[in-house]
């Protein structure tokens, strides 16, 4: 019977003297919802919803053909206990999937009998929930953008898409004073505007992701939520207030899974 892939830090679980029984990595993340009850009504208002961190559990054998060996595999399974950041990779539809996480526990259960076998427990926790893909995925590539534009995209995966985003100067009139850059969504209604001096060359780097906007490798402020588009699509909107404008921007992410 064909194994599907595990890996913790390039640790294969599923190789060697390791094999894994049960893992719950492919439950979707638990959802916090707030409620408010309604005034002279059955039932509740849900008000606001949000994705908690990740549990993610393996339960499964160390095996080895001697006791030494056994010792070593279990020794480097509990060393990632004392690590942080940990990518934890599991194959699905053909291709990989990657988590990074944190040791909760590892527990080891055996006989006295049992110096090459055992029983052990992985109990793992993804601070930010979502599964991604390994390889980028492109939203927006165009270049010599002169006008405002509305280009209809789809996300991808089965959560927001939250790309990094470069707008590239090529000319900008006028180059000596403020100028607008806008980019948004209507159908998530998230817009970010960057507001600066431009000049040819300058690049100006929005990331979704992370959240920070950057001018060539300084960090600035922007105005407004950091645009994200959903699985099933939307609109990439790109407006400015200059006289006039010569852009390119690419606009990459990586797919993120529940």
């Amino acid at each position: 019977m064909a194994k599907r892939g595990f890996t913790i830090d390039g640790l294969d679980l599923q190789d060697g003297y390791f094999s894994v029984v049960d893992t719950d990595i492919f439950s979707a993340p638990p959802k916090d919802i707030d409620l408010i009850e309604l005034a002279r009504k059955d039932g509740a208002k849900a008000v606001f919803e949000r994705f908690g961190s990740k549990p993610i559990n393996f339960t499964g054998y160390i095996q080895a053909p001697t006791s030494e060996l056994y010792d070593g595999a279990e020794d480097q399974l509990k060393a990632f206990a004392i690590r942080r950041g940990l990518t934890l990779k599991g194959d699905y539809r053909g291709t990989t999937r990657v988590w990074t996480v944190n040791v909760k526990n590892i527990g080891i259960t055996k006989r006295n009998t049992d110096v090459s076998r055992s029983v052990y427990s992985l109990n793992l926790v993804a601070p930010n929930p979502f599964g991604k893909d390994e390889t980028e995925t492109t939203l927006v590539d165009e270049s010599g953008i002169t006008s405002a534009t509305n280009i209809p995209v789809v996300g991808g995966g089965s959560y927001f898409a939250q790309p990094l985003i470069i707008i590239t100067i090529n000319s900008v009139n006028p180059d000596d004073s403020n100028v607008t850059l806008s980019i948004g969504n209507a159908s998530e209604n998230t817009y970010m505007d960057v507001t600066d001096i431009l000049v040819a060359g300058d690049i100006i780097t929005i990331d979704s992701f992370n959240e920070i906007i950057y001018k060539n490798s300084e960090i600035i402020e922007g105005d407004g939520i950091f645009p994200i588009w959903s699985p099933t699509g939307g609109t990439f909107e790109f407006s400015f207030d200059a006289t006039t404008i010569d852009v390119d921007i690419l606009a990459t992410y990586y797919k993120r899974w529940l």
